[in-house]
Order: structure tokens, then C-alpha cells, then sequence
């Protein structure tokens, strides 16, 4: 009979009593260690690993949470002894197991490898350290399944919460270069984003990449809510860590993520340790003459020690602006505020059930947009180092409110989830778009002047997904998934278009130039599920499908005058069904080298269009295909790691914006191909030292002309053999990380992090009026701390060779480019109750 172990607290004997004794099992083991047993036990936190272990060995384990806790397990897999399964389990732990007098087995710390000071549930189940010179594997739900990172049968990046606060990460900017492949175009402000992935940029302004909370999706599936330029950026407090899925996630998580998947995975309760952190830092940023600050506290509380526990959190960040404005005179106009909070409630009413609910708020206040103003053949600036040049604010405002609730049942024979979301949010941002309009106020003889866009969004949105997931028995040679997803979403997306004179007054008869609204309505249903069989304990194959279903509504109602201030309404709406697959096979040569294959398709949804003479009622989803080939090794006795991927992704139905002879309107063509290499590599020479280094190469090019017009004599928007947009075809990252232990707990870690970004375009590159080429850039960041168990001071410097490098931008005349924030060198001060 198996038994299940009973984890009890012990009271604490002192500090070296703790430490000589923790874990004890009952039953003989030495006994057994001779009698081979499968194991399949995942990286995870120790406890829970011990658990897995007593199972699967069928041994009783007592343990207390003292020493464990903190502790990631590194996960074992295959025939094996007793003896040598635990052994493994406990490599990099810091603790080892010794024979007692009575004969029994008990673990103690072991003095030859010091283990760092346990941090929360972070550290317990993300952080990659250096322990003895061996890595640790970070734990991920890339699959839905809970497994070590090496063990996926597919790309994944993973950004620690640790990591994150070494480099004082404060937006996505701050960390999207060390993801080997991740382009990002900024638009100037956190949370102004657009994203792409392995190549596959959003050229319409629908998403490529989805966003994740936990689980449950955030950001919109359709084309009328902005969803590919305001991608979610989470303010990364509270945060254990970001997971970056590459090439297209369709069958496990839908539409929008053809080219991938960023993942943030929030800090859960702590249902047994109270924990209080409260911290701050001060920070300057080149070209500002006001210090940036920010403040943050946050607080885990048992409120029925192993039942019910909360966490919540608050921030407060103000980030100084450094940008001045050549034409206003403002200085330092871009500062940006971002203050929210979460809270958790984590409840297990029984061993077998826990239900999470979650609220988060997040507010983003930008006053004006990072942009430089260059000269569009030079890039060079033109008024000066750091200076932009425009006549009208351009404030950007974004409120995020986010619900959601998880339950997890395991029902013996499978695992029951259920993930509940609800968000809104609401967005709205004004343009200076003076260079392009204001000759038409000379038209009208009421010129000079600026003409300003003003652009709110709101989305609401509601998704429910239910799921099976069988046990993970190694006895059995089948895993199965089972599932079924639903969202609705309803989004309001307005733009209207006013004129000022030069003295910033509304122009009368001119307030209203243009007015367009698009109120729509978003719903699918999808069933998805796969089927892993095991060969063997070395060979599976995994197969896996997923139907989709969406509806949707569309009205956009338009006015002013340049409609001729006739209120026109219009209305679409479009149904589609859509189906994707995944294919991957994994080969585990040994307990540390795996290969695997993989093909899988994504796909991105159509919708509707204007009801117009000429223009097609609705566009198809675009969809591709992806065939990728990956090894996943631990080398030098686990103080090395690689992983290298290889892809081709062939994509179909590109959707562009296209011209009609009445309007312009959305629609699909043309076809493009994404290539390449990437490469992830970890290594520990000595104790205490972590190296890193990160790489991608992709080529992403049209392989046909995209024809964006239906205008006769019209020419092509874009030629095969264009680069796609925004792609990077190098982007790679060094990271070096050292530990020097000092008496009486206290130790000083020092590291870095060098990141390059290959040059890329702003748009197709035989469009020379509307593209521009951005170089490449070099950008070095480095951090220090000096730290004990409860407090921390560290100092940081991001971006500290003052690269000016760019992320995007826009115009003819003048070309304003967003640009990454300067050099800026901070000091922060944490204390954990």
C-alpha cells in the first residue's frame, strides 16, 4: 500500500537542533535501496516533493517545514533505487541525508554546500541558484501541468522574480531584451506595447502574441480594441516569475498566440509562514532633473494555518521624465506614474481541493511619450540629445481591474480545474497628428494650427475554462488532457479628431473633424484536449487538437467634418470556426538530455466589416504552422545546462489593412516565412557563480507581394522577400551573477547583464515613405546587494553606458523615436518581517 505522508511543523529547538534534524523516514529505506521503483516527480518545492516521493517509494516521511521550506526540489524520472531517487531529489538543495542512530534516514544541512536564506514562495518555486555549483530547474505550467522547464517539449523563457528585482525592473522595456527572439515596439509609455515573437509581428492591430495572468487570459481576441499595440504590462511586484512560450500556442491556449505566450505567474498564499515586506528606492534618470521613487509593501498572513491564507500587495512607482520638447519649451514632459495593488485569498478546505481568488488594480499615467525628434535619413537628433519637437500634449491613461477565481480538485484519478476571469480595462491616449492634418486647416483658410487624436478604449471581458487532467502515474504509459474555454468580450474603440489654433484654443466649427466609433462584440467557445502515450520510459508522443468557435458584432458609427457631418451607422458581424494541432515527440537520452520534435498551428481570428459597396462583409483568420526540433541538456553534473532550438514557421492569409474604393477596411493577403536558431545556456563553474548566455536568429520575410489595395494602379504595400516589421534578425543577452558569503549571515551578490538588439524596420522595407530603419544597439545593466535574512540595499544601473536606442516611432518630416530610457542608476532599500 502506498501511504501518504504527514507533514507536521516542529516546534523549533533552537537554531543548530533545527538545522542537525528536519526529516526523518520511518520506514526502512535502507532496507529498500536496493529494490528498483519508477519515479516521475517534477521539479517543485521540497515538501511537496517529499510527498510525491513517499508515494511513489511507498515510504512514510515525516518532516517539518523548517528546512524545506525555501527549497526546490530538482525532480527525478525513471528506474531507480530508493536511495538514488532522493539522493537526485535533494541535488542543490543543500541538504543531505545521513543514516540516524536508530538506523533511520535523515536529512541534514550540508555544511559543504551553504544554501542561501529562504525568500518566500518565490525563491520556493522559481528561483535558478547556483547551489554547490549545480543549477536548479525552474518549475513551469507552459503544458497546464505543473514539470520542470527542461523537461517541455518546446521553446520557453523564463524571467525570475528574483531577477527582476536585481535589474529594478519597472516595465516589460526593462527585461524584453535578455528573452532570446522577443521584439518589443514601444510605444513610448509602459503598457503602449506591441509584440512579437519568433517573427510574427502584428501588421494589423490585432494581438500575435496572447497574455497571461495565472491562468486566465488578459487583452482582446478581436481586431476593435487595439489588442496588438496595447499589450499587457505588468507592474513586476508580486510577481515569481514571467514565462515566454515561443512558436504558436493555439491548442492549449487559443486564438492570438501564433506567435507565442508571455505568462506572468503571480506569488501565491502561503497558507503555514506570515511574511511582511516593505521597500523603496531612489533613482536618476539622464537628462531629468527630478529623482524617480518608487514604494512598495506587501504582506502574506496564515489566517487558519494550512487552510486559509491571504497576500496582498501596493506599489508606487514615479518615474522622472527627461525628455524636452524643442517647440513648447516643457522640460522633462514624459513622466509616468504606475501605482496598483493585488490581493489573495488561497483557501484548502481539504487535501485535495484549494480555490484562489484574486484582485489586482493597475494605473498607468504618462504624460507625454518617450520620443526623440531625429532626422529621418541621419537619425541623428534634430534639436538636440534627448529633445522632441510637437505642439500638443500626448497623455497616455490606462486602469486595469482584474478578477479572478481557480479552483483546483484533484479527484484521485485526474486533476479538475477551473480558471474564472473577469477584466476591464480602459485605455485613452492623445496623438499630435499636426504633420499629416493641419495642411488641411489651411484648406479651410482657418490655418495655422495642431490637430490632435484622441483615442480612448474600453474592453470588457469574461472568460471560463474547465479542464481535466489526468494523474501523472508512472505505472501508466498515458497522460490525457480534456478541456473546454469560453470568453466574451465587449470593447469600445473610438478616435476623434479636433483642431486648435496656435494658442491651444479649440478652433470653432473645428472641434470636430472627424468622429469614428466601433462598439463590438467578441464570443467563442472552444473545446481542446491531447493524449501523451509513453513508448517507454525514455520515448513519448504527444497529440493534441483544439476547435474553436467565435461570433461576432460589429457597429461603428462615424461623424464630423470631414464626413460631411452626416451621421452615418454601420454595422457588420461574422461567425467562424477555426481548428489547430499540436504533434511533439520528446526522447530522453538520459535523466538529463532530451529531444524532441514539434509541429503545431495557431491562428489569429477574422471578423467583420463595414457593410459598403465594394468591401467584403468580413476577413478570415490568419493561420500558421510551425516545425520545430530542440535539445534540452544538464551538463558537468548538473552545473551546465543548454537549450537549442531550431523552427520554420510557414504563415498564411496575413491580415493587413487594406484600400477600398469607398473605405479602407480590413482583409488577408500575402505570405511569409520565419526562420532560425535559438539558444539558451546556463553554467556554474564554482559555488556561487552563475553565467548566462542567450541567442536568437530569425529570418522573417514575406514570400509573395502583399497587395493592399483595390484601387487599379495602386502598387503593392509590400514585396516578397520583404523583412517583416519590427523583427530583430540577431538579438542575444550575456548575464553574469556572482555570491561572496560574509560572517554572520550577511552576503554581497554582484552581477549584470549585457543585451543586443540587431537593427530592424518600422515598417516593410520597400515602403521607403513609411518605413524606417532602425540600428542596432548595445545596452549594459548592472546591480549589486549587500543583504542578511531580513534586510537587503542594493544598487542598480540600467542602460548605463547611456545607449540611445530605439523602439519604434513614427513620421516623414521629422521622425519621432520611442526611445529606451537612458542611463539611470538607483538605490534600493528592502526588509522582510
Amino acid at each position: 500500500m502506498i501511504k501518504k505522508a504527514a507533514l507536521h511543523r516542529a516546534r523549533p529547538l533552537g537554531r543548530f537542533a533545527t538545522s542537525a534534524m528536519v526529516l526523518v523516514l520511518m520506514t526502512g529505506i535502507a532496507q529498500a535501496q536496493g529494490a528498483k521503483r519508477d519515479f516521475a516527480i517534477a521539479p517543485q518545492p521540497l515538501d511537496q516533493a517529499l510527498l510525491t516521493f513517499s508515494q511513489q517509494a511507498d515510504i512514510d516521511v515525516v518532516a517539518s517545514g523548517e528546512l524545506t521550506r525555501g527549497r526546490t526540489a530538482r525532480g527525478v524520472r525513471g528506474s531507480l533505487s530508493p536511495a538514488l531517487a532522493l539522493d537526485r531529489l535533494l541535488a542543490g538543495t543543500g541538504l543531505r541525508a545521513v543514516r540516524g542512530t536508530d538506523g533511520s534516514i535523515v536529512l541534514v544541512q550540508d555544511a559543504s554546500r551553504p544554501f542561501p536564506e529562504p525568500g518566500g514562495a518565490d525563491s520556493a518555486t522559481t528561483e535558478t541558484e547556483a547551489d554547490g555549483g549545480t543549477l536548479e530547474e525552474i518549475v513551469v505550467t507552459a503544458q497546464k501541468r505543473v514539470e520542470g522547464s527542461m523537461d517541455v517539449p518546446a521553446s520557453i523563457s523564463v524571467v525570475t522574480g528574483k531577477q527582476l528585482e536585481r535589474m529594478g525592473a519597472t516595465q516589460l522595456s526593462d527585461f524584453a531584451g535578455y528573452v532570446p527572439g522577443l521584439n518589443l515596439l514601444n510605444g513610448g509609455a509602459p503598457g503602449k506595447n506591441r509584440i512579437n515573437l519568433r517573427g510574427i509581428s502584428a501588421v494589423s492591430d490585432s494581438a500575435t502574441v496572447g497574455t497571461y495572468i495565472d491562468d486566465t487570459p488578459l487583452g482582446s481576441s478581436s481586431s476593435f480594441a487595439s489588442g496588438g499595440s496595447l499589450a499587457l504590462d505588468l507592474f513586476p511586484y508580486d510577481v515569481a516569475q514571467i514565462e515566454v512560450l515561443r512558436g504558436p500556442q493555439g491548442t492549449l491556449y487559443g486564438a492570438s498566440t501564433m506567435g507565442g505566450l508571455l505568462k506572468y505567474t503571480t506569488r501565491a498564499p502561503d497558507l503555514r509562514d506570515f511574511e511582511m515586506r516593505v521597500g523603496g528606492d531612489l533613482s536618476m534618470i539622464r537628462g531629468s532633473d527630478d529623482p524617480s521613487w518608487g514604494l512598495r509593501a506587501g504582506l502574506n498572513a496564515p489566517l487558519v494555518e494550512g487552510k486559509l491564507a491571504v497576500r496582498g500587495s501596493l506599489f508606487r512607482q514615479d518615474s522622472a521624465g527627461y525628455i524636452d520638447n524643442a517647440f513648447t519649451g516643457e522640460a522633462d514632459e514624459n513622466g509616468v506614474r504606475q501605482t496598483g495593488g493585488r490581493i489573495a485569498l488561497l483557501w484548502k478546505p481539504t487535501h485535495d481541493i484549494s480555490i484562489k481568488l484574486a484582485f489586482m488594480k493597475q494605473h498607468i499615467e504618462a504624460d507625454d511619450t518617450a520620443d526623440v525628434a531625429l532626422d529621418p535619413l541621419t537619425l541623428k537628433p534634430a534639436f538636440g540629445d534627448l529633445t522632441t519637437a510637437h505642439g500638443l500634449p500626448r497623455t497616455f491613461d490606462q486602469k486595469l481591474t482584474y478578477y479572478s477565481g481557480i479552483l483546483n480538485w484533484d479527484l484521485g484519478w485526474a486533476d479538475l480545474v477551473s480558471a474564472s476571469s473577469y477584466s476591464r480595462t480602459r485605455t485613452r491616449s492623445l496623438g499630435d497628428i499636426s504633420e499629416g492634418y493641419a495642411p488641411l486647416l489651411d484648406l479651410f483658410g482657418v490655418g495655422p494650427g495642431y490637430v490632435e487624436l484622441q483615442n480612448p478604449v474600453s474592453l470588457n471581458k469574461f472568460t471560463q475554462e474547465v479542464r481535466l487532467v489526468s494523474d501523472s502515474n508512472p505505472a501508466s504509459r498515458i497522460e490525457w488532457m480534456i478541456g473546454a474555454f469560453y470568453t466574451d468580450e465587449k470593447a469600445k474603440l473610438t478616435q476623434q479628431v479636433a483642431a486648435f489654433g496656435l494658442d491651444y484654443t479649440p478652433i470653432p466649427g473645428f472641434e470636430n473633424l472627424a468622429f469614428a466609433q466601433v462598439n463590438s462584440a467578441y464570443e467563442e467557445f472552444a473545446v481542446f484536449g491531447n493524449l501523451t502515450y509513453k513508448f517507454s520510459d525514455a520515448f513519448d508522443v504527444t497529440v493534441g487538437g483544439r476547435w474553436a468557435r467565435n461570433n461576432q458584432d460589429y457597429r461603428q458609427t462615424t461623424d464630423g467634418l470631414l464626413f460631411g457631418f452626416v451621421h452615418d451607422v454601420a454595422e457588420g458581424q461574422s461567425a467562424e470556426s477555426v481548428g489547430t494541432f499540436s504533434v511533439a515527440s520528446r526522447y530522453h537520452l538520459n535523466d538529463d538530455t532530451m529531444l524532441y520534435v514539434r509541429v503545431a498551428s495557431g491562428y489569429r481570428p477574422g471578423g467583420p466589416n463595414l457593410l459598403m459597396p465594394g468591401i467584403p462583409q468580413s476577413f478570415d483568420a490568419d493561420r500558421l504552422v510551425n516545425y520545430e526540433a530542440g535539445l534540452k541538456s544538464r551538463l558537468l553534473d548538473g552545473r551546465a545546462s543548454v537549450e537549442l532550438s531550431i523552427f520554420r514557421i510557414d504563415w498564411d492569409d496575413i491580415q493587413i489593412i487594406r484600400r477600398g474604393a469607398t473605405a479602407n477596411y480590413f482583409g488577408n493577403g500575402g505570405t511569409a516565412r520565419s526562420q532560425g536558431v535559438e539558444l539558451t545556456t546556463a553554467l556554474s563553474p564554482v559555488r556561487g557563480l552563475n553565467l548566462g548566455f542567450n541567442m536568437a536568429y530569425t529570418d522573417a520575410k514575406l514570400t509573395e507581394d502583399i497587395i493592399g489595395s483595390d484601387v487599379i494602379g495602386d502598387p503593392p504595400i509590400a514585396l516578397d522577400g520583404d523583412p517583416l516589421p519590427t523583427v530583430s534578425k540577431w538579438t542575444s543577452s550575456v548575464t553574469v551573477d556572482k555570491e561572496f558569503p560574509l560572517s554572520n549571515g550577511w552576503m554581497i551578490r554582484t552581477g549584470g547583464g549585457l543585451r543586443f538588439i540587431g537593427p530592424r524596420n518600422t515598417y516593410f522595407a520597400s515602403d521607403a515613405l513609411n518605413n524606417t530603419r532602425l540600428r542596432s544597439s548595445v545596452m549594459l545593466d548592472l546591480n549589486a546587494a549587500i543583504s542578511t535574512g531580513r534586510w537587503q540595499f542594493r544598487i542598480f544601473a540600467k542602460n548605463l553606458t547611456d545607449e540611445r536606442a530605439y523602439m519604434g516611432g513614427q513620421g516623414t518630416g521629422i521622425f519621432l523615436a520611442n526611445i529606451y530610457q537612458p542611463r539611470t542608476i538607483g538605490l534600493s532599500l528592502d526588509t522582510t518581517f
